[in-house]
């Protein structure tokens, strides 16, 4: 967070609200002053101490518990998806926080694609905000387990393999979601935030497409008939009724 901006809720449909920042309220209200005032006394940024004093273990933990909030949120918002798709958008809007969490913490640039493409999916209607639901509650708990672990400067401490496969099925079920509401534009945007995270995942984990041999669908084609498919000839000058596919037909003999 760098700041932050309130406002009065509107009263009327088609006004837009007058954002204000902290800083304007008060002197003693800015976000950085604020956080000063909430730190311990000799540690003047203790999150940034957290970070220093997790280890591989711990921080693994907090990727681990963060890839299971985001597939505890999936399973919340697919119990909504057929009874009642309008009752989680709160969760299609915390999905945004914990994507551009992970995207600073990790570093991946595919991540980084995929948090701003989502974006668009997320925005809720008309700029209201959405009641809280256990879902977005969930998404919102995997951003901050994500952001105590902080920037990882070597990659190879903790995996992320659990975490981005998680958060490619929480896309999914968000563009599901998204198309039963007929948000057509939010559905695509969550689309491509979901085919960005799929190129997030390590080399070795990415399906490998196999190559297509024609004669092998050919047969596999041809199996599913009673009889072996070929090709049949008909004499146009014969009677119209079916013939029998396993009697070969002959040429008629022409007359002198």
């Amino acid at each position: 967070m760098t700041g932050y901006a309130v406002a009065f809720p509107v009263e009327r449909d088609g006004v837009e609200p007058t954002w204000c920042p902290g800083s304007r309220l008060a002197d003693d209200l800015s976000l950085s002053r604020l956080l000063r005032r909430w730190a311990s006394p000799g540690r003047p940024h203790a999150q940034a101490v957290e970070h220093d004093e997790l280890t591989p273990e711990e921080r693994q933990g907090f990727y681990d518990d963060a890839a299971r909030a985001a597939a505890y949120a999936t399973a919340q918002i697919r119990r909504y998806l057929a009874v009642g798709p309008y009752a989680v958008q709160d969760a299609c809007w915390a999905a945004s926080d914990a994507l551009h969490v992970a995207a600073k913490v990790t570093g991946n640039r595919h991540l980084h694609r995929a948090a701003d493409a989502y974006d668009r999916a997320a925005r809720a209607p008309y700029g209201r905000i959405p009641t809280p639901t256990p879902a977005g509650d969930a998404l919102r708990t995997a951003a901050r387990l994500l952001a105590r672990t902080g920037v990882i400067k070597n990659r190879t401490v903790v995996s992320t393999v659990l975490l981005i496969a998680n958060l490619v099925t929480l896309l999914d079920t968000i563009a599901e979601l998204r198309h039963l509401q007929q948000r057509q534009a939010q559905a695509d945007a969550a689309r491509k935030a979901a085919a960005h995270v799929r190129e997030a995942r390590p080399a070795a984990e990415r399906p490998v497409p196999q190559p297509v041999d024609p004669s092998a669908q050919a047969r596999l084609a041809m199996a599913g008939f009673p009889r072996a498919w070929a090709p049949l000839q008909q004499d146009p000058s014969r009677s119209s009724a079916p013939s029998d596919p396993t009697r070969p037909v002959r040429s008629p003999r022409r007359g002198r």
